[in-house]
């Protein structure tokens, strides 16, 4: 995206998320805004929004070992394994799965701590599986409370009303991304951009890391089901979601790029639901947008049809 934007003369911004995570910022038409941030980024009014918003999600586990070794080969402390919903407990007094703890609060990197596993004799994919089953390291990679505006006002927790907001928002997404089938970000974004994109095809830049990747064992995994049961329960059901979003808003896309068919395509965009998501989905709309707590699609992105599998 930051190279498509450079190249056709957008205005291509990126901020993460921190202290300033949830100050109300205003967009420029035509910019491009890049980072980790609540959906919304900040805004407290949704009725005249009109940004594209693009987010990208993964598989727990693979997510929670992807950014492990990022951090790792990029000299991160441990003590840098606070995530989005740390952060709001720390700083904003809702924690949002009743367990506020961050791991290695030692200020060690974690490429020290690697190489004192390294003359330990750890193999270098067994590192993170070291420090789990050792309590060093937990499971703090979490996508749904960046599905939560800072606006809304009902609970945040992700186990009460949170679930709600997340999964309302995963719905309306313009552009949803999902690592493990990548190539059908480039549809969608086709879809609303035509041929903004089609430089990068093939040639996505990545952060890459060039080492093996982490292996868990049997005993490690069972060690983070036990602990964040409820955390990952959540965020399998969020990922699940996007998962299905993701399909049904590529394949509207594929049959409706360049087309007059109108309401026709507008039928094709359904999106089948398990019974429990179903049920709450249709149960909290109404509620939701009334405490400003979903973010309106962008014209042009029709909302989906929800059907219970």
């Amino acid at each position: 995206l930051r190279k498509a934007g450079d190249a056709r003369g957008f205005d291509v911004r990126t901020n993460n998320d921190g202290p300033d995570a949830c100050e109300p910022r205003k967009f420029e038409k035509g910019g491009i805004y890049m980072g980790h941030h609540p959906i919304g980024w900040g805004a407290t009014d949704f009725a005249e929004s009109s940004a594209l918003y693009i987010a990208s999600f993964r598989e727990p586990i693979s997510h929670m070992i992807s950014v492990y070794d990022y951090r790792a080969t990029h000299r991160a402390p441990i003590s840098h394994m606070i995530s989005l919903y740390d952060y709001r407990a720390t700083n904003h007094g809702d924690d949002v799965f009743g367990n506020n703890e961050v791991f290695g609060n030692t200020g060690e990197k974690i490429s020290e701590v690697e190489a004192k596993l390294a003359a330990e004799g750890v193999p270098e994919t067994r590192y993170l599986d070291r420090l789990i089953l050792e309590g060093s390291y937990g499971f703090t990679t979490v996508a749904g409370p960046f599905m939560l505006p800072c606006s809304c006002r009902l609970d945040r927790d992700l186990t009460k009303d949170g679930l709600a907001v997340a999964l309302h928002n995963i719905l309306r997404l313009d552009v949803v991304a999902i690592t493990e089938e990548f190539d059908d970000f480039w549809q969608q974004l086709d879809y609303h951009i035509p041929k903004f994109a089609d430089v990068q095809q093939g040639d996505s830049a990545r952060n890459r890391v060039h080492r093996d990747k982490q292996v868990l064992s049997a005993e490690a995994l069972a060690k983070l089901e036990a602990r964040y049961s409820a955390l990952l329960a959540v965020e399998r059901r969020v990922y699940g979601l996007a998962e299905r979003v993701s399909r049904a808003r590529t394949d509207y896309a594929r049959r409706c790029t360049n087309t007059t068919a109108g309401d026709q395509c507008a039928r094709l965009l359904a999106i089948r639901l398990e019974p429990e998501d179903f049920d709450l989905l249709n149960a909290t709309f109404d509620e939701l947008r009334e405490a400003n707590c979903i973010v309106p699609p962008a014209a042009g992105t029709p909302w989906p049809t929800l059907v219970q599998s």
